[in-house]
């Protein structure tokens, strides 16, 4: 597969394209309003980072989904694994379990376990 198509659309591809406009992600960030509105109207991931920039709960939910959006994107495309959206989800709510215990103020620990909770229910739905 050309590394300039992106594996789920046939569109050529960026960065922004597979993270926030690719319509295979879409059902994901249609879920989750609350982290943000309409992360396809960002015109970057820059964009969208600066809206979060100052909630480090919600700034550090963001980067799970991101980053996991992007290993769901490259297992396909090398390693021709086709997991569903659901699991590429499923692996943010594990990786923000895990970040708890970096949390040392029980505020923010147990707002991320509550995201946790929320991204393992919302992957059941997709």
């Amino acid at each position: 597969m050309a590394s300039d198509v992106c594996p789920f659309c046939d569109t050529t591809v960026t960065t922004t394209h597979m993270l926030l406009h690719c319509p295979s992600v879409q059902p994901a960030w249609d879920l989750l309003q609350p982290l943000h509105p309409n992360p396809a109207a960002c015109e970057s991931i820059t964009e969208l980072w600066d809206q979060q920039r100052n909630d480090k709960v919600r700034s550090t939910v963001l980067i799970a989904i991101l980053w996991n959006l992007w290993k769901w994107r490259n297992a396909l495309v090398f390693h021709g694994d086709h997991e569903g959206l659901h699991r590429a989800i499923q692996h943010s709510a594990n990786d923000l379990r895990l970040w708890t215990s970096r949390c040392s103020a029980t505020s923010p620990r147990n707002l991320l376990t509550d995201w946790a909770v929320m991204l393992s229910h919302l992957a059941m739905g997709l």
